[in-house]
């Protein structure tokens, strides 16, 4: 919660009513920032097999750095607002 507060996602309040609430509307908010205040910048061009760039003929070509771009880019697309809105659908009958 630390680093979401650090981030400005989060705020908090202290003493035995306090406690973290979103420092912005939800729609605000993208799934990105939220992950990369956790985990830090999310690389798109890591190797799966731990070179450091890559070399012609890989096996695995581009397709590491295709997911992670894909993945970067649906994380910064969709908003918290989207996540919860999903998850009420969900919880209902």
């Amino acid at each position: 919660m630390q680093r979401l507060a650090r981030a400005g996602l989060v705020s908090s309040t202290r003493g035995p009513k306090g406690g973290f609430v979103l420092a912005r509307p939800p729609k605000a908010i993208r799934l990105l920032e939220v992950y990369e205040a956790i985990d830090g910048v999310l690389e798109t061009h890591l190797c799966l097999l731990g070179k450091e760039a890559c070399t012609p003929g890989c096996v695995l070509g581009s397709f590491a750095s295709q997911a992670n771009s894909d993945f970067r880019a649906l994380l910064g697309r969709t908003r918290l607002s989207d996540v919860a809105r999903i998850m009420k659908r969900e919880d209902q009958p």
